[in-house]
């Protein structure tokens, strides 16, 4: 083909070339069909200074012509270069690759061992890539394979974000950490694999990240597909706590929600039923170890005037149990910022509500809150990203020592009052939360474990509907009656 012209083409002067692109004589041409069958013995031919050492070369073909006994000579090979060496260079280097020991330290073994490395050092490139590495061809070595794999394996894009999502860390980075962290893995040419990471085989990308318990599978596979088809980025993570069956941890955390919930008693629901606000409160809870995902679409505000009645002894122990991933605390200010990262959550804890200013105000900060309450779909703006629409099944409570901590009326559906009405001492004291708490301040060891296995274990109520109403209290008449319409009051 090399040697058939066509007059109309214009490149008229067709010729061969050699694997890393030079063009070959005719001469050069049939020695490289003649040795075709050895591949480092193809790639030499037309080779010029500079590439890497010719004399390297003629050792590496001195190995191939011993091992695979050709009827050839190291100097034939030597006049099939672009710029074949000279003498006395010339028998100076292939008299001291006769001296080497073919049958030990430079055997068949150790050629075969080698030839990928003598490949990319011909050739600019390693051929082992073709066995299915894909589009990596030119940034790893038979060394590095594995490591590249995982490198697929374990990195996932971004778009939306413009980030790089690592598996084994569980973490967003940027372009310049992924190039720190696998640089070494591609030789410092990690830019390159990045530029080109859509055409990998094997490359992972997805719209965004996403929070949903719903959806998850498992740590290992977190690529989940949306209602829309669009692959995304579960960034959820059930809780690593263990769950340890524990009767008397389990009996002091029923008896800490009965006394919180005692005062009150129960609650109406919508068809007029009392309903025991002690199982409720469990129910509420249950629900996000037993189905995770399912949003409950109203609140539970705890009020209390006294200060440490067990209100932060409760939810610590359910966040500890949940995750700190899975269950936030956060003040009212956080509440109505427009990032709104909480909403990413199964549960979160608005704590000391307290909206400030006059009547009209706290009506339109409880308005902007009711939908977080109820709805699942939701725009946000996380700092240094962009506006993003995001789907939430996160769930509140809230806590509060405040009588006018919310704008409500008496039809109110969303928020669930509880006013506990009890001192520390009515509580039950020191004693009583000792069987909590150690003297440094932290969760005796068991109860969390304890906790998790009786919430994930015991059995709803039949009548709580997560998607229901709120329950209407006592406690409702008199903070409905605290925020009314001042000229009304």
């Amino acid at each position: 083909m090399p040697e058939c012209p066509h007059p109309e083409l214009k490149n008229n002067k067709l010729c061969s070339y050699s694997p890393s692109g030079k063009p070959l004589t005719r001469e050069q041409t049939e020695f490289a069909i003649a040795v075709r069958k050895y591949p480092i013995l193809r790639s030499m031919v037309g080779a010029e200074s500079g590439e890497g050492g010719r004399e390297k070369f003629l050792f590496m073909a001195k190995m191939v012509i011993e091992h695979n006994k050709l009827d050839l000579t190291p100097y034939e090979v030597n006049t099939h270069f672009k710029e074949p060496l000279q003498e006395p260079e010339l028998s100076k280097w292939i008299n001291k690759h006769e001296r080497k020991d073919y049958e030990g330290e430079f055997n068949e073994e150790y050629l075969e061992t080698h030839k990928e490395t003598y490949l990319k050092a011909l050739n600019g490139y390693w051929r082992i890539d073709t066995r299915g590495v894909g589009v990596l061809d030119g940034f790893t070595n038979p060394e590095q394979e594995e490591q590249t794999k995982e490198f697929l394996k374990n990195v996932i894009y971004i778009k939306r974000d413009n980030l790089w999502y690592d598996k084994s860390t569980g973490q967003e980075y940027d372009q310049k950490a992924i190039q720190v962290e696998y640089g070494h893995i591609f030789g410092g040419r990690i830019s390159d694999v990045i530029t080109n990471f859509v055409a990998f085989k094997d490359a992972q990308r997805v719209e965004q990240t996403v929070y949903r318990p719903d959806l998850f599978k498992s740590i290992d596979d977190p690529i989940v597909k949306d209602e829309k088809g669009l692959l995304q980025l579960n960034t959820y993570r059930p809780s690593n706590v263990e769950s340890i069956e524990d009767k008397q941890h389990i009996e002091n955390f029923k008896e800490l929600i009965r006394k919180l919930t005692e005062n009150e008693g129960t609650g109406t629901d919508s068809k007029g039923k009392e309903v025991n606000l002690y199982d409720y409160v469990l129910d509420h809870l249950s629900i996000h170890f037993q189905q995770p995902g399912n949003k409950v679409r109203s609140a539970i505000l705890f009020h209390s005037k006294e200060f440490q009645v067990g209100k932060n002894t409760f939810f610590t122990i359910v966040q500890q149990a949940l995750g700190k991933d899975n269950c936030a605390v956060i003040d009212p200010i956080e509440a109505t910022d427009k990032a709104k990262g909480f909403l990413e959550h199964q549960l979160v804890l608005i704590d000391e509500i307290k909206l400030d200013g006059d009547w009209h105000k706290k009506i339109s900060t409880l308005n902007y809150m009711k939908p977080m309450m109820t709805n699942e779909d939701f725009r946000i703006r996380p700092l240094f990203h962009n506006w993003k629409d995001i789907y939430s099944t996160c769930s509140f409570m809230l806590f509060t020592n405040h009588d006018d901590a919310l704008a409500v009326d008496i039809n109110e559906a969303r928020y669930t009052i509880i006013d506990i009405n009890k001192t520390r001492e009515q509580m039950g004291g020191d004693e009583f939360f000792n069987l909590f708490w150690t003297p440094e301040g932290k969760i005796i060891d068991g109860v969390v474990e304890a906790i998790k296995y009786f919430l994930t274990n015991r059995k709803i109520s039949d009548n709580f509907n997560p998607k229901s109403v709120s329950l209407k209290t006592n406690f409702l008449n008199t903070i409905s009656d605290q925020n009314k319409q001042p000229l009304i009051k």
